[in-house]
């Protein structure tokens, strides 16, 4: 045809490969910032998660421990007991039981039953109706719920005796995994500090 034809060249598809550099720059940066909210956000579901299963467990360890000492006084049932009542809701069937049904391990945290908790208070509180002064132990075992890892699975600890839950805010990480478990003394002013009842 005729020598002004003009070449056309055929228009580039995708990013350059300063494009795809910053692309992966931003994607980097917003993982990095969101990362740490996106832990804090799983951690506190554990909490939550954790708060309801010990007012759960609590609740059971209380009619347990009660028909218990109906035939060997002051025998408290094991989380296994607990857990092979069926009684938890099908809310807490995703669990595993550690140390010979000692511990159970559910979303991030450990639950042990403990004997001869005592209110976590100065002032006394109300447990399943009756008064109890802090130092007294409960009428019932009770139930303890601390982190499997205090500083990515959750923080704060949780005590449930009858109805009631109680929660610390663990802030040194202190209680964390089963070889850092809260231990005793459960009554006197160290266990006092920092609890707070859980409404």
């Amino acid at each position: 045809m005729g020598g002004n034809e003009e070449r056309v060249t055929p228009a580039r598809r995708g990013l350059s490969t300063m494009g795809v550099l910053t692309l992966v720059a931003i994607v980097s940066v917003v993982v990095l910032v969101s990362l740490p909210r996106l832990r804090g956000f799983a951690q506190l579901q554990n909490e939550q998660d954790a708060i309801a299963a010990t007012r759960r467990i609590a609740a059971l360890v209380a009619d347990l421990a009660e028909e218990a000492s109906r035939h060997a006084p002051g025998r408290i049932p094991t989380i296994a007991e607990v857990v092979e009542r069926n009684e938890l809701g099908p809310e807490l069937v995703d669990l595993e039981l550690l140390d010979g049904g000692r511990l159970m391990r559910r979303h991030g945290y450990l639950f042990r039953i403990e004997a001869g908790l005592s209110a976590p208070g100065p002032a006394a509180e109300s447990y399943g109706g009756r008064t109890v002064l802090a130092g007294e132990p409960p009428p019932v075992a009770g139930v303890v719920a601390w982190p499997w890892r205090a500083s990515s699975t959750g923080r704060a600890v949780f005590l449930g005796l009858g109805t009631d839950v109680f929660g610390h805010r663990n802030e040194s990480c202190a209680w964390s995994g089963p070889q850092a478990p809260p231990e005793g003394p459960w009554s006197g002013a160290p266990w006092a500090a920092g609890w707070l009842h859980l409404r």
